[in-house]
């Protein structure tokens, strides 16, 4: 006659793990074997050291204090990661990510607040623009609100359009091209 697992008498079960939190079940001669788990060899779920997480350290009789999990862009977390950021109690507040580049690359970032959204990604001929904002999140009225997913960001150059150059030399590319920056979350 089967257990409640349908094995019978003496079968022997695979390593499953159940349901039941912190066990781990395997099969014996008989049936099956519960045993716990140590703590350090539980998984549980713990902010990944990769995640924007937008969180309130304090808060006093006019301002509230941030602080901001960090994550990166391009693999560069930022400066200022482990600082507290003031936001005021009443009105609209952004939470803004500004990536500095250099040779076509993100080489800082930098978070800030401030009452004014963060500005689109530019559009420049030639080369990327040489830098960029990315909002995380707003905070209205004093409730955070999270903008970005919490996964890092990619940054990649992208080709835009061409022109027509107005006049060229010999030996010279007959266009103009424009890029940008395309910002993704794997």
């Amino acid at each position: 006659m089967p257990n409640q697992l349908g094995l019978m008498k003496g079968a022997v079960a695979a390593t499953t793990p159940l349901p039941a939190h912190g066990m781990l079940y395997s099969g014996g001669r008989t049936g099956v074997i519960a045993r716990p788990v140590p703590p350090f060899q539980q998984r549980r779920p713990l902010l990944s050291p990769r995640d924007w997480k937008i969180t309130e350290a304090s808060r006093d009789a006019s301002n509230i204090y941030l602080s901001v999990y960090p994550s990166t862009v391009n693999q560069v977390i930022a400066t200022n990661w482990n600082s507290t950021h003031s936001v005021g109690l009443t009105g609209t507040w952004y939470v803004k990510l500004t990536c500095s580049v250099s040779s076509g690359q993100v080489s800082s970032t930098s978070i800030s607040t401030g009452t004014g959204a963060a500005s689109a990604i530019g559009v420049t001929v030639g080369a990327p623009p040489t830098s960029f904002q990315i909002l995380l999140g707003i905070v209205v009225d004093g409730v955070i609100l999270r903008v970005a997913q919490a996964k890092p960001f990619v940054a990649s150059v992208v080709e835009v359009y061409r022109a027509a150059k107005v006049t060229t030399t010999p030996g010279e590319y007959p266009l103009d091209i424009y890029w940008t920056w395309q910002l993704t979350q794997p």
